[in-house]
This record gives C-alpha cells, structure tokens and sequence, in this order.
C-alpha cells in the first residue's frame, strides 16, 4: 500500500502517535479521517448495510470489512467463497492502562522483543503487586468468548483464561 501511495496509510501516518503515549483526539484520529477520505473518494462507493452474498464474478474490487460480529448469512458466504469451515478474527486484546496513572520512577521503556524504538513501558511487579494485578484482571468485564473461539487455537493465546484457571500460571 505504501509503495502505490495509499492516501489511507498516509491518513494514518499523520496521526499515528508512539507507543504508550495517549491518542489524538477521536476527531482527529486515523479511522475518522480514513472514514472521511473514503466517503469523499470520486471512485469509492461505501454501502453501509447487511452484506448476504458476494458477486465473485464482478469486474469490480470489493473491499469487505467484518468482524467477529458478521451476520450467519455473512460467514456462510465467505465460508462457501474461500473453501473454509471456519472463520478467525484476531485483534489485540491487551489491559490498557493509562499513562497519567503509572509511577514513571519505577518503571523502564523497552523495545518489543528487543527490536525496534522503545515505546513500551515495562512495570515490574512485586509477588504483591503481581498478585493484585491478577485479581484485578480476573476480576475485570469481558467480552464473553463465542463459541468458535474456544475450539480454535486463539485459546493457546487467552491470558485471562489460563490466569482463571491458575494462578501459577504467569506467578
């Protein structure tokens, strides 16, 4: 996309901030002015209704944007489309803690897996203070996990769900 000069990655760049630090403003943010330059492209139609069948024969591009949350009819016709009896949806799913609450005397900026700039903040725990994260973790609201999650391999991934069923997990 960068390499055909995508204005969208350009939308994206302008707003991007580093890792760690608060976001923009939601007006100002990259998915509002993506939504806008999209709606505004002379050669882009946006259909903001229930999609139950796709034309695989169109001459056109069809860009379609789903989630975990698309319709049976939805997931029926991609399933028959692509040959798959299942479809997965990964996205991040991580505690978000804000930054005016961190004590930045006790903590250290790292890099992720040692690669890259620094841009994530690193708070050591104590057993004590590990210990009240977790309940505070397992204590937290949560999205219950649909059903084709827990026979799917997200589950090798699921920190809250290994941390529930034990404590010796990650202590």
């Amino acid at each position: 996309m960068r390499r055909a000069s995508s204005f969208l990655l350009a939308a994206a760049d302008a707003s991007a901030v580093p890792a760690g630090m608060p976001s923009p403003s939601i007006a100002s943010s990259s998915p509002v002015a993506s939504l806008k330059l999209i709606d505004q492209h002379p050669r882009i139609t946006v259909v903001r209704e229930e999609v139950t069948s796709l034309d695989e024969n169109a001459d056109e591009i069809i860009i379609l944007a789903s989630g975990p949350l698309t319709s049976p009819a939805l997931t029926s016709e991609l399933q028959r489309l692509t040959g798959s009896t299942q479809l997965a949806f990964y996205d991040s799913i991580a505690p978000i803690v804000d930054a005016s609450t961190i004590d930045m005397d006790k903590v250290y900026f790292a890099a992720r897996w040692d690669k890259g700039t620094a841009d994530y903040i690193n708070c050591p725990f104590t057993k004590e203070e590990y210990d009240v994260f977790l309940d505070a973790l397992i204590a937290a609201e949560s999205v219950p996990a649909k059903e084709w999650s827990r026979s799917h391999s997200l589950h090798k991934c699921a920190i809250l769900s290994e941390a529930k069923r034990s404590r010796r997990t990650y202590s």
